[in-house]
């Protein structure tokens, strides 16, 4: 089955339509927090693909000030820490706000087991042939589920 957003992963999942599932690490917690889904994280030994998110501030942004401080405040610890104890946020690279995290927290659990985040491959730069290669294969997939 192929899904396009959260609300469609959790309704597959509450439909049973998946046996095994890729998932976000943070939608996996928000799965189990505000959903109560039977999932759980698993990495398996051959590793998983790492990413990350960043906040930016365009260079010829009309008010980067303002932009500055809503990065600010979403990496603050007092949101970060609200946001992943209620909701589930992504890892946040904010040391205070990690230490603020309970110890019970599944990110800084994660986080903190090195032999897992050593499992954890972030993607390097592709050619542009390698893309074409995904995007055709990709392709392919689509077509087969869209019979």
């Amino acid at each position: 089955m192929l899904w396009t957003s959260e609300d469609d992963w959790n309704k597959a999942m509450q439909a049973n339509q998946f046996d095994v599932a890729t998932y976000w690490v943070s939608a996996v917690w928000r799965a189990q927090r505000k959903f109560n889904l039977p999932v759980e994280l698993v990495i398996p030994k051959e590793g998983v693909i790492g990413w990350f998110d960043g906040l930016t501030v365009a260079k010829d942004a009309p008010h980067p000030d303002v932009a500055q401080q809503f990065i600010d405040f979403m990496v603050s610890p007092e949101f970060y820490v609200k946001w992943e104890t209620d909701v589930g946020a992504p890892i946040s690279a904010n040391a205070a706000a990690d230490a603020q995290l309970p110890a019970s927290d599944p990110s800084k659990a994660l986080v903190a087991d090195k032999a897992v985040m050593d499992r954890v491959h972030f993607v390097h730069p592709i050619s542009d042939e390698r893309k074409k290669e995904f995007q055709e294969m990709w392709d392919e997939v689509k077509a087969y589920y869209a019979k």
